[in-house]
């Protein structure tokens, strides 16, 4: 068989490296060629060697994936660079009451994790959120891998839908026999996020080797952070600051990134945001009242300097969350025959992850009413609403003394499958067969701790003295004595240590989500060559689907009603089906000829029909073409798909927070917006493009590189219009069909209303390119022993155009804020050196300079006129990065048994990621760029590893 190392040179990591070996079993480099020469890789469902397949396949082996002392299979994913949306799963996310939040996603090409497809050795699994289609990678058998495949291209006619951006497979090592085990532990150089990971797997026969068992089992724990765990990064206030001098003629940027910006509409205790005598009033310890001091420049929202630490609230946010995790995994096999195979497989984890973020908070215009005659109003401040005869104020706060909010997610899943494949003859052929079913479910619970009610929280902040009992009470239990209030103090800080009634009548038991989410698939496939052309035999594959997938979620009462301050999880019940048939086909065109040793063509067709949105054809054309075995050139074409998930059909509306500029105003009020689905929509449609070459030159054993160039048009892209484009369509007058969607609360935007509709568009392109090379040490100095590997892997970013369908389209390559982006280039080298019994690697990971935002223009004078499309910005700079890692392992024998002892440092210079300039204060972007930048700083990671 051809090498697979000779054809495909993107086997990610360091491929020199011996897999769990004791000090007389290393190989060395030539002979873990041979080793490597094993590998079949199944980038279609017609199996072809290496990267034979017409579509760019990247593969992460076992010597990588065991190289590498990650916790997970996620974190080395993430670090490849077609991955450049991928961050840590233990990052933690501001986004409340999400069911994904702390899941390990993987998402190709930054078109998002929706449009990647996740297969487990060929077979889909259940999602594991709402939308039915994000999977958590960290619920696989990580032991059992044997090797990840990357087909980083449209595959959705081979694999089907959701295969927009490519397909993610996890190939398990379905015949291992032994035990092994793995015990590992970290944590970063604050000293927090320090975390254990336990894993053994066992396999054995049975009947006389016609069946086999494969046993996993593995738990991990990360003990998370205390806060942002003093980085000096997140303590500097970096904000992006509305320029209150600026004019639409004066040439001054009509926004700036400013360090130590605060917010003038809240502090821990209380502000007073009422126009008058009393505004910058606040209530610190005790309640003690003070004049909040504004800094050097303000606008109507903030301020640069001054009292401006006492409204920052990143600070508290946990930097790494805390997660329990815990996977058991059980596959049975046995031969009936020399032709029939039947098997059973199940994966079962449970998973819970806990974040702390901000205090439930009442900023500027939704903060509580405080009138003159409140029970808690200090004389001073009474005195001087009478003087200046103001019946009421209102106050902006952090609510401090409730304490902070708690997300906390527990996601239990289970994934069945049951099936038989095997083989038979007919017109003297021999065709191999699969039939399966699956049934999988999820169900992520969110709770999620003081969050409270809004119409419990005013009456409970509007109290007054009981004239007939002198005691506080709400006002309402003097005309309704029956109603259960329980009076609140929201100003001040430590004034109420022990008012629990309060904070239990506000709070009503926390709001809460039960998820249930389940997909029912039945699939069969058969292979064949059923005839030949003079060039070779024809292969065929014919496979077909049927799969139901539903979700029911059931949120608490408060939420329902809208009426929590956060995390408003809203009912959503829906179900939908799709049947699918497809037909692939491989036909050699040209073999063994002096100009062309072979030329194949692949072709692949699929039917798709969906319950809800209709009939959909999907199509591939590809062909390899090589004139000389050193040389390889492949071309792909298709169209792709992405049906709407049950979140986009079915949602009735969903709640989040988050700060806006109103143009109106020139203000930065914070708003909440409520999306809801659509069951009109339809299917997006991609067209995607790779033609690349496979370069492995004879006189240069051991060297291999490709260099693929890939587009992906996206059409009739499922979004929705963003929230602050709503209000600038407005604004501007060209969109007025959007203002009724804007609510405002005493003149303030409290509110804006979306749905999910077939809008989207984006065009995005790239090379990519990867290299290895691999000899013996000898050949740079006679005197030096032991293999060597050098690998580079790099994605560079030509566009990515996106377009809502209503503002002119925007190119976001170079985006590094870790939203839109991609960056112009990421790239990953490792050197690697083995001198049994020791490994020695070195990574380096980099990443492009970029901006904050592609649609600002950066000027600090003479700047153009503000718009919608292109606000005008002081600082548009992100700073490129790069960061080395370590990996080290050393082979020992412990007794009888080969012994592995394994240590890593990442960022070993902990260098620090930009504080990346946002509108808010309450939620740090930078952690939105964990995909880039590393936000933990240093991770130190030691482990043992044993297998027999």
């Amino acid at each position: 068989m051809t090498s697979a190392f000779a054809l495909a040179p993107a086997i990610y990591g360091n491929v020199s490296l011996a897999a769990e070996a004791g000090p007389s079993q290393a190989a060395t480099a030539a002979q873990l060629a041979e080793t490597v020469d094993e590998i079949v890789v199944t980038g279609t469902r017609i199996i072809r060697e290496g990267y034979a397949a017409p579509t760019p396949l990247s593969v992460i082996d076992k010597a990588a994936l065991e190289n590498r002392a990650d916790p997970n299979l996620a974190v080395l994913i993430a670090e490849m660079p077609a991955f450049s949306g991928n961050g840590p799963g233990s990052t933690n996310s501001t986004s409340l009451g999400q069911s994904g939040n702390g899941q390990s996603n993987v998402n190709l090409r930054n078109l998002g994790a929706l449009r990647t497809l996740v297969l487990l050795d060929g077979y889909r699994t259940v999602g594991s959120s709402a939308s039915g289609q994000n999977v958590d990678i960290s619920s696989y058998p990580q032991q059992l891998v044997s090797r990840v495949e990357v087909v980083t291209g449209g595959a959705s006619a081979v694999y089907g839908s959701d295969a927009v951006a490519g397909v993610v497979n996890f190939i398990l090592d379905k015949k291992f026999n032994g035990v092994k085990a793995d015990i590992s532990t970290g944590v970063t150089s604050y000293g927090d996020g320090a975390n254990y990971s336990v894993k053994m797997s066992g396999g054995f026969g049975f009947a006389g080797g016609r069946g086999h068992v494969l046993l996993s089992g593995e738990t991990e724990r990360n003990f998370g952070s205390d806060g942002d765990g003093g980085r000096a990064w997140n303590r500097e206030g970096v904000q992006v600051f509305t320029n209150p001098t600026y004019t639409a003629t004066n040439g001054e940027p009509n926004l700036l990134l400013m360090s130590h910006v605060g917010i003038t509409g809240g502090t821990n205790g209380g502000i007073v945001v009422t126009a008058g005598a009393l505004k910058g009033v606040a209530f610190g310890q005790g309640g003690l009242p003070y004049q909040f001091q504004l800094g050097t420049l303000t606008n109507a929202s903030q301020t640069v300097g001054g009292d401006w630490e006492t409204t920052d609230r990143r600070m508290y946010f946990q930097m790494i969350q805390n997660e329990n995790r815990q996977n058991l995994f059980g596959r049975v096999d046995y031969d009936l025959n020399d032709n029939v195979q039947v098997f059973a497989q199940s994966f079962w984890t449970s998973s819970s992850e806990g974040g702390v973020v901000s205090p439930g908070y009442r900023l500027n215009a939704t903060g509580p009413i405080i009138k003159i005659d409140n029970a808690y109003l200090p004389a001073s401040v009474k005195a001087a609403m009478t003087t200046a005869k103001l019946t009421q104020i209102q106050i902006g706060t952090w609510n401090a003394d409730m304490g902070p909010q708690i997300a906390d997610n527990l996601r239990v899943t289970n994934q069945n499958i049951v099936g038989a494949k095997g083989r038979f003859d007919s017109f003297g052929k021999t065709w191999n067969w699969d039939v399966h079913g699956s049934y999988g479910v999820s169900k992520p619970t969110i709770r999620f701790y003081n969050s409270f009610g809004i119409t419990n929280y005013n009456k409970a902040t509007d109290a007054v003295v009981n004239p007939l009992t002198g005691a506080i009470v709400c006002r309402v239990k003097l005309t309704n004595a029956a109603d259960p209030c329980s009076p609140w103090n929201p100003l001040g800080v430590g004034v109420n240590a022990s008012n629990s009634a309060g904070l239990a009548y506000m709070q009503q038991g926390g709001s809460y989500s039960k998820n249930e989410i389940t997909q029912k698939v039945y699939a069969a496939s058969i292979t064949g060559e059923p005839f030949s052309v003079p060039a070779g035999p024809v292969s065929v594959a014919l496979s077909g689907e049927h799969r139901t997938e539903s979700v029911l979620n059931q949120p608490d009462a408060l939420s329902v009603l809208v009426d929590r301050n956060a995390a408003n999880i809203s009912v959503l019940e829906g179900q939908q089906s799709v049947s699918e048939a497809a037909l692939e086909t491989v036909v050699p065109i040209l073999r063994g000829l002096a100009f062309a040793q072979n030329l194949d063509i692949n072709a692949a067709a699929r039917y798709t029909n969906y319950e809800l949105a209709g009939q959909v054809t999907t199509w591939k054309v590809g062909a390899t073409f090589s004139p000389i075995d050193d040389l390889r050139f492949r071309v792909t074409r298709s169209r792709d798909i992405r049906a709407p998930n049950l979140q986009e059909l079915f949602q009735p509306s969903a709640f989040s927070v988050g700060t806006v500029k109103d143009p109106f105003t020139n203000t930065q009020p914070t708003s909440r917006t409520i999306t809801s689905g659509n069951e009109q929509l339809l299917p997006e449609k991609a067209d995607t493009l790779g033609v690349g070459v496979v370069v492995s030159p004879r006189f240069l054993d051991g060297f291999t590189a490709s260099v693929d160039y890939w587009k992906v048009k996206l059409q009739g892209g499922i979004g929705t219009v963003a929230t602050q484009k709503i209000i600038d369509y407005c604004f501007n007058g060209v969109h007025p069909e959007f203002c009724p969607s804007i609510i405002r609360t005493n003149g303030a935007i409290s509110q804006v209303n979306g749905q999910y509709i077939n809008i989207a568009g984006q065009e995005i392109s790239g090379v990519d390119v990867e290299a290895t090379y691999k000899f013996q040490a000898e050949k740079l100095f006679s005197s030096w022993q032991g293999g060597l590997s050098l690998h580079t892997n790099a994605s560079f970013y030509l566009h990515n155009y996106q377009e809502d369908g209503i503002a002119p389209q925007t190119d976001h390559v170079g985006e590094n804020n870790g939203s839109s982006g991609p960056p112009k280039m990421r790239l990953t080298a490792t050197a690697t050196y083995q001198l049994d019994p020791i490994s020695l690697s070195l990574t380096a990971r980099a990443v492009t300079p970029g901006t904050l935002n592609s649609e600002y223009i950066e000027c600090t004078t003479g700047c153009p006129t503000s718009t919608a499309e292109h606000y005008t910005i002081s600082d548009n700079h992100l700073p490129g990065m790069v960061y080395l890692d370590v990996n080290a392992r050393y082979n020992f024998q412990m007794g009888s048994k080969n012994v592995t002892a394994y240590f890593s440092a990442k960022n070993i210079f902990n260098r620090d990621p930009p504080a990346i300039g946002t509108a808010s204060n309450y939620a740090n972007l930078s952690l939105g760029a964990s995909a880039l930048y590393d936000v933990l700083g240093s991770v130190y990671r030691l482990g043992l590893r044993t297998q027999f």
